[in-house]
């Protein structure tokens, strides 16, 4: 899984709006008490929540450890959810809020290391396909710079990026998510850039 991915494809829009109806339903059997409902939930979403830990805490191991937690949390928090947004939306932003709870309680000073990389992110690299071995050191080095970046923006001018560049949202799927205006995003990609 790699933590930087490009933007969806345009056939993506169609797909979340049948996974929104589905997750609606699975939601409901779960506020219902059928626990076996929230697997299907967690298999639909664990990649993408996964991806979005990533790409705020930039280690897999913590990735994973915010990935678990957020859906526990959702899981705990599901008699809650009120239904004004997509799950998807409900459920990364507890995504969010874990990964930053996660980045404070390692980094108190508020910065992350920049540009982290584990020794399996480093292997994959390297193993690429692309038997160049300046190019691989070219893309490690780009991601470097990328990751630094970011980590040198505020966290709201990050998040605003990281959601749009990264994750590939829209506008609004950023607001809703952030809780802010359309306007306010756009700011902020804006400011970040």
């Amino acid at each position: 899984m790699e933590a930087m991915v490009a933007a969806p494809s345009e056939d993506a829009a169609p797909a979340r709006r049948a996974g929104a109806t589905d997750d609606a339903l699975l939601v409901e059997r779960c506020r219902s008490g059928d626990l076996a409902a929230f697997e299907p939930l967690v298999e639909h979403h664990r990649h993408g929540a996964w991806r979005l830990a990533m790409n705020v805490v930039h280690d897999r191991e913590d990735a994973w450890d915010v990935t678990q937690d957020a859906f526990i949390r959702a899981w705990q928090a599901l008699p809650s959810f009120r239904g004004q947004s997509a799950f998807s939306t409900w459920l990364f932003r507890i995504v969010i809020n874990v990964a930053l709870d996660t980045l404070r309680q390692r980094w108190p000073n508020g910065r992350a290391r920049a540009g982290a990389m584990s020794a399996d992110d480093l292997e994959r690299e390297l193993v690429d396909p692309d038997p160049a071995p300046d190019r691989v050191a070219a893309r490690l080095e780009e991601r470097e710079r990328i990751m630094r970046a970011l980590d040198m923006l505020p966290e709201h001018h990050r998040m605003a990026i990281v959601l749009s560049d990264l994750e590939g949202l829209t506008y609004r799927e950023i607001a809703d998510l952030l809780e802010i205006p359309i306007g306010t995003v756009m700011s902020r990609l804006h400011h970040g850039r």
